[in-house]
């Protein structure tokens, strides 16, 4: 009976010794890049748009992301870019995909979120989190 509950026990402390060797360890590089757009004047002032809207939402995503990523070896990272000029976000996305960047939230207008998903390659992902265009439907 005891030499049974050791090789239990033994056993088990493998398995979950050698689960752990399971995991490997994954690291997620986001980019997050924001047009400024000037939306003009809001019609009630009572409560205007906070400036970081958008990006204060994905940094607390990768917070939540990478305390229970962390059990699992894995770690988010998060690079925000903001630009009121298309180009010089088009610019960062080439240079974040060139570093290695594939997943990219893009809080643009629809001609910049087309200009950038059109010029970077086919395993780059894209999180629209700006525009409501019904032409970027599928």
């Amino acid at each position: 009976m005891r030499l049974n509950k050791k090789k239990n026990t033994l056993a088990i402390s493998l398995a979950l010794l050698l689960s752990s060797e399971a995991y490997a360890n994954l690291e997620v590089n986001i980019s997050y890049l924001k047009q400024e757009i000037d939306k003009g004047p809001v019609l009630s002032n009572i409560l205007p748009e906070p400036e970081n809207a958008g990006i204060q939402g994905a940094k607390l995503a990768i917070q939540d992301s990478n305390t229970t990523g962390r059990f699992l070896k894995h770690k988010y990272d998060l690079k925000d870019y903001s630009h009121s000029d298309a180009t010089q976000l088009l610019m960062q996305a080439q240079q974040q995909y060139s570093e290695g960047t594939r997943f990219f939230v893009l809080n643009t207008d629809a001609k910049t979120l087309k200009e950038i998903t059109k010029a970077l390659p086919a395993d780059a992902l894209f999180f629209n989190a700006g525009t409501q265009d019904d032409d970027l439907r599928q």
